[in-house]
């Protein structure tokens, strides 16, 4: 039960970090650019798109105002279409 848990985990922050890079190229944002605005290395944002490492939630809420996208869009659990 555990492993399938962990399982379940890696999946989903393999998904929010393709999303959050799929939000920040539909920016026309570089990763160079979305790291400094961040204030992160851009090692540490690759690690995070590539579902690498776990997201920081205040770092959720800058990539959210950066990317002009809600915490609930970004992280995929409303869709951009249902919020109207």
């Amino acid at each position: 039960m555990v492993e399938n848990m962990k399982k379940s985990f890696d999946r989903e922050r393999i998904r929010l970090g393709a999303r959050i890079r799929s939000f920040r190229k539909g920016c026309d944002l570089t990763q160079e650019s979305m790291a400094e605005k961040l204030d992160v290395s851009v090692i540490t944002l690759s690690r995070i798109e590539n579902g690498a490492t776990v997201l920081d939630v205040c770092l959720l809420l800058k990539m959210s105002k950066i990317l002009k996208v809600p915490i609930d869009v970004l992280v995929g659990e409303t869709s951009a279409d249902d919020r109207g």
